[in-house]
């Protein structure tokens, strides 16, 4: 399969976890456009404990779609949202700036009947890409904790505490309408978009990153636990240094 690669391709891990991967962390998704790239990025991922697994490229919008179901696989609430900016790549990568938005009625219909088919239980995140033309398609299923999920807590939809009540016998929880129109910034994959991919100059865009993450929901960031995001950002600038000290450590 990898010696056939002759156009745009995913190459992306199969599973993110397995038994037996004890690799922290997740391996990048990339898109290809030919067999020796396509077998350098499978290769990247072998080393980590994956396995390769090749996807069609669709251009589009990355869209979610998130619930949680009940022991009868019955969803309590859904959640969507669109991205408006993704890191590693503009192209493949995940969410650094997303957006809460109204659920699609008929697209939350077809995934609780995935669901159903699955028999499954718990947390759900639904991944699609939504092309300019024709059906949002699914890219993958997330049955954990994602990285964008404090946009759901800030719309009003607290899946962890859901799931939790759930897994442990409790009765469901009540569980409200989410609110569209709340934003999202993972702070760091912004910026480093801005640097790499710039829209409309560097600076101006590392600008326009600070200027959106007021008001925005963050997934490690809170001004009410702080110690989280500050662990982050010294730990970001640790490693920031050292990158720059090997650089220009003599050869």
């Amino acid at each position: 399969a990898l010696a056939a690669v002759r156009s745009p391709t995913v190459v992306r891990a199969r599973l993110h976890w397995a038994p037996g991967v004890s690799t922290p962390g997740r391996a990048d998704t990339a898109v290809v456009k030919d067999s020796r790239a396509a077998a350098r990025a499978a290769r990247a991922i072998r080393l980590t404990g994956r396995e390769p697994f090749l996807q069609d490229f669709v251009p589009g919008r990355l869209v979610a779609l998130v619930t949680v179901t009940d022991r009868a696989c019955r969803p309590l609430v859904w959640f969507q949202q669109r991205s408006e900016r993704l890191w590693p790549s503009r192209r493949a990568g995940i969410s650094a700036r997303a957006r809460s938005v109204a659920v699609d009625p008929a697209l939350a219909a077809r995934a609780a009947e995935l669901l159903a088919a699955l028999g499954w239980f718990g947390l759900v995140e639904l991944q699609l890409v939504e092309p300019d033309h024709g059906p949002r398609l699914l890219l993958e299923l997330n049955g954990r904790f994602y990285g964008s999920m404090a946009l759901a807590l800030a719309a009003g939809v607290n899946f962890p505490d859901a799931w939790a009540r759930l897994g442990t016998g409790g009765p469901a929880p009540p569980l409200q309408t989410p609110r569209p129109g709340v934003r999202y910034q993972w702070l760091e994959g912004d910026l480093r978009a801005a640097w790499a991919e710039p829209r409309g100059g560097r600076l101006r865009d590392v600008l326009g990153c600070l200027a959106y993450a007021p008001g925005a929901a963050h997934s490690i960031w809170r001004s009410s636990d702080p110690g989280p995001g500050l662990w982050v950002t010294a730990d970001l600038a640790r490693r920031a240094v050292r990158r720059l000290s090997t650089r220009r450590a003599p050869s």
